[in-house]
């Protein structure tokens, strides 16, 4: 088995506005592995505000999903399908920050479907 510079993956879990993160740990051969923070390996730019989105996005998830329970197909179809196209449809403008766009169509959204 060949080495990887690389750590294998590590998998995030959301748990009471936190992120955590389960790592793989059997998944590297090579021994005498350094001890290393998660934050220092993961090649996300800006990872505050990129954990900060992770966190907006899954509670907007979770309380559609709340909101949802119980409503006919029809509406559920309908707010999906809002949700789509806002969040990924709608073409994001190369030259503006990704979270400054989505933190704009957070607010219209909660605007129009009430807070989340």
């Amino acid at each position: 088995m060949q080495y990887s510079p690389v750590p294998s993956r590590n998998l995030p879990a959301i748990s009471a506005g936190k992120i955590s993160y389960f790592l793989q740990t059997g998944e590297c051969a090579k021994e005498n592995r350094s001890k290393i923070k998660v934050s220092k390996w993961i090649d996300t730019p800006d990872l505050t505000r990129n954990q900060q989105f992770t966190l907006q996005w899954h509670d907007l998830l979770h309380a559609m999903e709340e909101r949802l329970t119980g409503e006919d197909e029809g509406k559920q179809r309908e707010e999906n399908l809002l949700l789509l196209r806002l969040f990924y449809l709608l073409p994001y403008e190369g030259t503006i920050d990704f979270y400054t766009q989505f933190t704009e169509r957070m607010e219209h959204w909660n605007g129009q479907n009430g807070q989340i």
